[in-house]
């Protein structure tokens, strides 16, 4: 018996096939090994543009609000966080793009729980995987239920649109703007029915849409992290199962048997460890200026 498969009771709730899927529905990280027509491949390619100009639009419509909110230095602060945030955003998203076969190869090993290999796994092992899954399975859904406690957030507090009525300054009246929760310029004012009502229902469905994005990401980053750490785990297990399966070998019998059974029997969990390594560094932004 060998790890080849998740346990059933954990496979059905693996978090990160379900994170994958989302993926699918914008357009990224595909297995192209399939066949495709034309149709579905322009399918796919429309939601990443979808989604890239919806990146776009927040990361401009940022800037060029801070560049307006230069004389108001609470708002401009604002602005600043917001922008980091969005610059870090671009960073993940350029990592899915440059690094999809990667990503996809390290989803498929961890789908196929190929933690350790030509051993029958103990107790204790079954236990660290499974320990390790619903943990990850909590921190999705705390995670998720952050998400939609914050934009439940930003949509109640959105700017009320202003009082026309009130406002007696001509230079001000010919001036004045629709305010966005999320500090995201549009080139219109937007103070009149409909449009004000158009720019707010625009407004949340296309925040919605990219800080969804944003949270899977976020999520399955973690994943890989909860994933790698159940691997050292299960190394760390086996290196003393294996040490204390070799009392009374000499110490050359021990390098020359235990030694090479064991990375014979887990080299797959050296070549997740070189993986880990390599997504690690992908999330750098000066490893993707490099490429």
């Amino acid at each position: 018996m060998i790890f080849q498969k998740l346990l059933q009771k954990i496979r059905r709730n693996n978090i990160l096939e379900l994170n994958l899927q989302i993926f699918k529905y914008y357009g990224f990280l595909l297995d192209e090994s399939g066949d495709k027509t034309w149709w579905e491949r322009s399918i796919d390619m429309f939601r990443q543009l979808l989604l890239l100009s919806v990146v776009a639009q927040h990361s401009l419509g940022t800037a060029v609000d801070l560049y307006f909110s230069t004389d108001n230095i609470e708002k401009a602060g604002d602005c600043v966080i917001f922008l980091i945030s969005h610059v870090k955003n671009i960073v993940k998203l350029a990592t899915l793009i440059i690094y999809r076969k990667q990503i996809l190869r390290l989803h498929s090993r961890i789908e196929r729980n190929c933690y350790v290999q030509g051993i029958t796994p103990t107790k204790s092992q079954k236990l660290l995987v499974e320990n390790n899954m619903n943990l990850l399975r909590k921190i999705s859904k705390y995670v998720w239920i952050s998400f939609v406690l914050t934009q439940a957030s930003l949509i109640v507090n959105m700017p009320p649109r202003p009082n026309l009525e009130i406002i007696a300054d001509p230079e001000e009246l010919k001036n004045i703007r629709r305010d966005s929760s999320i500090h995201m310029w549009i080139p219109f004012k937007a103070i009149e029915s409909p449009y004000f009502e158009i720019a707010v229902i625009y407004e949340c469905v296309a925040m919605t849409v990219y800080f969804a994005f944003v949270t899977t990401v976020n999520v399955t980053l973690v994943g890989f992290i909860v994933h790698i750490t159940a691997v050292f785990a299960l190394l760390a297990d086996t290196i003393e199962k294996g040490l204390t399966g070799a009392a009374g070998v000499t110490k050359e019998g021990l390098y020359s048997t235990v030694i090479r059974n064991f990375v014979m029997q887990n080299m797959l969990l050296l070549q997740e460890m070189m993986l880990a390594s390599m997504l690690q560094d992908s999330y750098k932004p000066s490893r993707i200026v490099e490429t």
